[in-house]
């Protein structure tokens, strides 16, 4: 949590920084930005950015005192001779915590007036250096990826938001949509839903833009998504139980022939973490864990609007390039999970009724597989525990695996902002795996919460 809040503080003084002059290059036409330059600014990027990893290098060393940021000039030249490898550190900070850290090098640029396609090179950049001269510990194939690609989503969503604070007339060219959730969220222990834990939990939900309008079709002009944080003292629960972001690349009107209805096709970049635990009290007890971490892909969207209700239905197919997915046979260091590549096909419909009652479903089904083994020798004839942990090159045990979230959600408005939500998650996993037995998990989460809307 500490580190949270001292990258939250990091992206504030990256945006003062950056503030008081004018325009975005690819924002001109749209409004007067209040924080970003009128004029691309590479080398002041550049600077944030080599600055941004001295800053988490320096509350790793000396605040946080880890081991692994120690680094001379003898860990730098050992990690260019090692290369890359399959990083095993633990789920949230492989394919959570390294996006957000991606997100801060993207951040820079866009406050620096660089556009979206033009940022990217400095997230990848940032990454590398800190991979290669910022740890003693082996570079992150996977965390390169991670940082650099879901990192430009995660930065876009804060520099888009950051417009929408502090400029006026970014909030009329692109409306936002907030609520909060405040309640309890009860985890089953496994299939049985009779036995788990209450945990209070505060989600977050935000949709900025509006889906159907293609007027200016840039990166991220339309984008939606939610988080789920645990609130309380307990430690069996990560504090990000679930974080989804879905943002539009580039999109095309489909003409439905019909004054009531809208439709449009694109290309989507998708991010999907879930993570928790079981309620027993172990210090270890992983229950469900799975992250679609770089992905894009095709989606459709339909809104059909009548009288009295408006129905809307978003169709998606994505190609993963990495992911990371639930494996009780494996432990290396902190890592209870294979990592590996596959695809996911998403549906999300809804319907608003009398804009009183909102009923909406979500099914997500990935394919993961795990396409790497141990680097030298067969699983079977060689146990983790006889490996250097660090330098173990490792994507995972040789398989593949099944993963669904179904989640039907009901919100009733009491009045303009408040109401109650109450929700349903059932997610669910299917693994193969070459050298060990099948293996699979099912929990299921219940909430039900007061809702507060912007």
């Amino acid at each position: 949590m500490k580190k949270i809040l001292f990258t939250i503080l990091l992206a504030l003084c990256v945006t003062n920084l950056t503030a008081g002059n004018d325009v975005p290059a690819d924002t001109a036409s749209v409004s007067r930005s209040f924080l970003s330059s009128s004029k691309p600014r590479p080398w002041a990027a550049a600077a944030l950015t080599m600055g941004i990893n001295g800053a988490i290098w320096g509350y790793d060393r000396y605040i946080q005192k880890s081991e692994f940021a120690e680094i001379s000039f003898d860990t730098a030249k050992s990690n260019l001779k090692t290369g890359f490898v399959w990083d095993s550190d633990r789920l949230a900070t492989n394919h959570l915590g390294h996006p957000f850290n991606g997100g801060l090098y993207f951040l820079a640029s866009r406050r620096c007036g660089l556009n979206f396609w033009q940022s990217l090179p400095f997230s990848t950049a940032g990454s590398l250096v800190w991979e290669l001269f910022a740890e003693k510990e082996p570079p992150g194939l996977n965390d390169l990826f991670a940082t650099s690609v879901t990192g430009a989503a995660f930065g876009e969503l804060m520099h888009r938001s950051l417009d929408y604070i502090f400029d006026k007339k970014a909030r009329k060219r692109f409306p936002i949509g907030l609520s909060l959730v405040l309640g309890d969220r009860f985890i089953s222990d496994g299939a049985d839903v009779t036995s788990g834990g209450h945990y209070p939990t505060l989600k977050i939900a935000m949709e900025y833009g509006n889906a159907f309008d293609l007027s200016e079709n840039r990166p991220f002009d339309y984008f939606f998504g939610d988080a789920t944080m645990h609130l309380g003292s307990s430690n069996t629960q990560p504090t990000f139980g679930s974080v989804n972001i879905t943002g539009r690349i580039w999109g095309r009107e489909i003409e439905t022939g019909d004054d009531g209805s809208q439709a449009n096709i694109g290309i989507w970049q998708q991010y999907d973490f879930y993570h928790n635990r079981s309620a027993r009290e172990e210090e270890d007890n992983p229950l469900f864990n799975f992250s679609e971490t770089v992905a894009a892909g095709v989606g459709l969207m339909f809104r059909q609007e009548s009288k009295n209700a408006v129905f809307r239905q978003a169709l998606f197919a994505d190609v993963i390039g990495l992911g990371a997915v639930e494996n009780p046979n494996i432990f290396i260091i902190e890592r209870h999970y294979n990592m590996g590549s596959g695809f996911a096909f998403k549906s999300l419909s809804g319907i608003d009724l009398c804009n009183r009652v909102k009923l909406s479903f979500q099914a997500k089904v990935f394919y993961l597989n795990t396409w790497g083994n141990y680097t030298s020798e067969a699983r079977s004839e060689v146990e983790a525990c006889a490996l250097d942990p660090l330098y173990t090159d490792v994507m995972g045990d040789k398989g593949y695996s099944w993963v669904f979230v179904l989640a039907p959600e009901l919100d009733i408005n009491i009045t303009k902002h408040w109401g109650i939500n109450v929700s349903a998650m059932r997610l669910g996993r299917d693994s193969h795996y070459k050298y060990y037995p099948d293996s699979k998990a099912r929990t299921t989460e219940l909430r039900f919460g007061i809702r507060y809307s912007l």
